[in-house]
């Protein structure tokens, strides 16, 4: 994982949000919606707290 992904993490997760998961994706279906072939790219995935009705 980069540097530059970890820092946006951790920007995120100040603010409140929180980490499911950190992944690399690549294959057929990232190069169609890229655009671009031979494309690996890290994502995060981010989720905001859950509130409660009260």
């Amino acid at each position: 994982m980069s540097a530059t992904l970890d820092a946006a993490i951790a920007f995120l997760v100040e603010l409140g949000m929180e980490l499911e998961g950190k992944a690399p994706i690549e294959g057929r279906w990232v190069e169609r919606v890229m655009g671009l072939d031979g494309v690996r790219q890290d994502v995060a995935m981010l989720r905001t707290p859950v509130a409660t009705a009260g």
